[in-house]
C-alpha cells in the first residue's frame, strides 16, 4: 500500500503526487550539461543555476495542462 493510499488522500491528489515525485527533477533539463556533469565543485554562479532548476520545473509543469496538478510539487 502506497502511503498516499493509507493517508486516504483522493485519487485525484494521489496522482498528482505521482506525477510530481516523476517530475521533480525536470527543470534540470534547463541547466546546461557541462554543470551537471562537471566533476569538480561548482562555483557560487554555478550553483546558483542549479538551484534555479526547481523554479523552471514548476514552470515546465504550469505550461501543460495535464501536468499543471505536479506543480506544487515540482
Amino acid at each position: 500500500m502506497h502511503n498516499a493510499t493509507a493517508l486516504t488522500l483522493p485519487a485525484r491528489e494521489i496522482e498528482a503526487i505521482r506525477l510530481g515525485a516523476a517530475l521533480h527533477d525536470i527543470g534540470k533539463i534547463t541547466v546546461p550539461d557541462a554543470i551537471l556533469e562537471k566533476p569538480d565543485k561548482l562555483t557560487p554562479d554555478e550553483y546558483a543555476i542549479v538551484k534555479q532548476h526547481c523554479d523552471s520545473g514548476g514552470q515546465i509543469c504550469k505550461r501543460v495542462p495535464f501536468l499543471r496538478v505536479a506543480y506544487p510539487i515540482v
